[in-house]
């Protein structure tokens, strides 16, 4: 009988260690997910689609919010001309999403790139 209570705490303390180990993994956010939804969300704004449009960097960075990360924009053009920030300024991990927006009016189409970092 003691033998049997011995063997099941000892398989209830291996269990509760290794439940432990499983709750305590870290979760990582998926930050390109992230900045893909905030793209997709702010672009269904044409005041937001005239700021790409109109280069309004500022318009733009104000618009998004990424809390607890830093964050910034480029547009390109698709010829691959960008203007707006270079990542390869930073010294960290940098998660990237795009968004293409296909004109106004006209095919004119603009690629919006939301970089983000800690």
């Amino acid at each position: 009988m003691t033998e049997s209570i011995i063997t099941a705490i000892m398989i209830i303390s291996f269990l509760i260690v290794l439940s432990h180990q499983y709750l305590s993994l870290t979760y990582v956010d998926d930050m390109s997910l992230k900045g893909y939804k905030i793209l997709r969300d702010e672009c269904q704004s044409e005041s937001f689609r005239d700021m790409v449009y109109g280069d309004d960097f500022t318009g733009i960075l104000t618009s998004i919010t990424v809390p607890g990360y830093y964050y910034n924009v480029s547009i390109c053009d698709y010829s691959g001309r960008c203007d707006g920030f270079d990542p390869a300024n930073t010294n960290s991990t940098v998660w990237g999403a795009s968004h293409i927006l296909s004109g106004t009016g006209k095919y004119e189409p603009r690629i919006l790139r939301l970089y983000i970092w800690r």
